[in-house]
């Protein structure tokens, strides 16, 4: 019998995955004021294709630096599990950080925030996103999503620190 899991760590019996590859694409977007972030956008394909046929939700996450990953410890691991089962995943590096121009004052500062949103949105106005855009991330991955929901951008589906 196949039973349903969801469980950390451990996702079964519910959707089988659709997508047997990925394409990463890099990019910077322009924050709220005009600041250059860093972003890596990881999309589900079916090869040869390189993009997927229609829109999908995306899963963002905030960092103060390294972008995509899919096997550190960093916490994109777990994101990167859903990409098979039609989710994108876009990593942004914020304001004085890794790749992205601006000074990094403090972490979770308002100006992170405010970068933080812009990122959902930016993300929102793309032609393959479905119109959803969650979070997720673990330490100060997770930190960001608790300060940018503090601001309570309507924009923001999902946070899950």
């Amino acid at each position: 019998m196949n039973r349903k899991q969801s469980l950390p760590g451990r996702y079964s019996g519910f959707s089988a995955p659709c997508y047997t590859s990925t394409r990463i694409l890099s990019q910077y977007i322009e924050s709220y004021d005009g600041t250059k972030l860093a972003m890596d956008l990881v999309f589900p394909v079916n090869p040869p294709k390189e993009l997927p046929d229609h829109p999908l939700p995306v899963i963002l996450v905030a960092s103060r630096g390294g972008r995509f990953d899919g096997t550190s410890g960093n916490g994109d691991a777990i994101p990167f599990r859903f990409l098979s089962h039609g989710y994108i995943l876009a990593v942004v590096e914020l304001r004085g950080c890794g790749a992205s121009y601006g000074t990094n004052n403090s972490f979770g500062n308002l100006e992170h925030c405010r970068d933080t949103i812009a990122a959902v949105r930016w993300l929102k106005q793309q032609p393959w996103c479905s119109g959803k855009v969650g979070m997720s991330g673990i330490s100060n991955r997770a930190y960001i999503q608790l300060c940018t929901v503090s601001h309570f951008p309507d924009e923001l589906d999902a946070i899950t620190p």
